[in-house]
């Protein structure tokens, strides 16, 4: 069974879908440092193939 506690389960043990406007509101915050990893993860594969 379930823990209900968990944030995604509704009252009643049911999945529950997250908020799409949570979810976009996450995304956007943390888009800063996606792309700062994303830049050197660049960096790290461009010199591996070099």
């Amino acid at each position: 069974m379930p823990d209900d506690s968990s944030p995604l389960l509704a009252p009643h043990g049911v999945a529950a879908l997250p908020d799409k406007r949570q979810v976009a509101a996450s995304f956007s915050r943390a888009a800063a440092s996606y792309d700062a990893v994303a830049e050197l993860q660049r960096g790290v594969g461009e010199s591996l193939l070099s």
